[in-house]
């Protein structure tokens, strides 16, 4: 369930969102582009999601993009700012140690690009 609702949030952030009572504005940007990432929202002949992430999985991934390790000392991410926090003052933009970390495609879909 974690996984659709991240794809969903996705997408509003990329593409915009409006409902009764609220509107979003599109942000845009390659990260949240569905386009750039097609495997991520490919659907087999039954209509369901080719891939999918646990909710344990995506757990890890959350927490994992919320505390980073910076020479042996872990630091919570403060998107907020988008900082890093240590006692109250900021360190490097934490967009910069996201930078760091990539996904790849599994080999077995490799080739079906």
């Amino acid at each position: 369930m974690t996984w659709h609702r991240l794809l969903a949030t996705s997408h509003a952030l990329f593409g915009g969102a409006s409902f009764e009572n609220l509107r979003m504005p599109a942000y845009g940007g390659s990260l949240f582009d569905p386009a750039r990432f097609p495997f991520l929202t490919a659907t087999t002949d039954h209509g369901s999601l080719a891939v999918t992430v646990s909710d344990r999985v995506m757990l890890h991934v959350l927490r994992s993009v919320q505390i980073a390790t910076v020479q042996g000392e872990a630091r919570q991410i403060t998107f907020a700012t988008s900082t890093l926090s240590r006692s109250g003052t900021s360190m490097r933009p934490a967009w910069l140690h996201l930078c760091d970390h990539r996904a790849d495609l599994p080999r077995r879909h490799r080739n079906d690009r």
